[in-house]
């Protein structure tokens, strides 16, 4: 008898297809600058890591993105920065630091 259908799949090869609205990336990788360091020789930045991180910009904005790096419409329809929030499982929000206990 084969298992229940997953509610979630992996994306695509991500050179191959745009980010979409919606779209929970793992393993998020974000650089926070310090500003305090803004005009010396090396500023100092700082990665953070996110588990996941669930995609906010807006369907259109990212699509007219991966266009412009492919090359296929003008440089002009970059953005700048995907905006992203940070998304914590159940269980993280449940039993973590200062979690719930209540088993609703």
């Amino acid at each position: 008898m084969a298992g229940p259908t997953p509610i979630y799949q992996a994306s695509p090869p991500f050179v191959q297809y745009a980010l979409r609205q919606g779209e929970i990336l793992t393993n998020l990788i974000q650089i926070h600058l310090d500003l305090q360091t803004i005009g010396l020789p090396e500023p100092k930045v700082t990665p953070r890591r996110h588990e996941y991180a669930l995609v906010l910009s807006q369907d259109c904005d990212l699509d007219l993105d991966f266009k412009a790096r492919a090359g296929t419409i003008s440089l002009d329809k970059l953005i700048p920065c995907v905006l992203f929030c940070e998304v914590i499982t159940a269980q993280e929000l449940r039993f973590g630091p200062g979690g719930m206990n209540s088993t609703i």
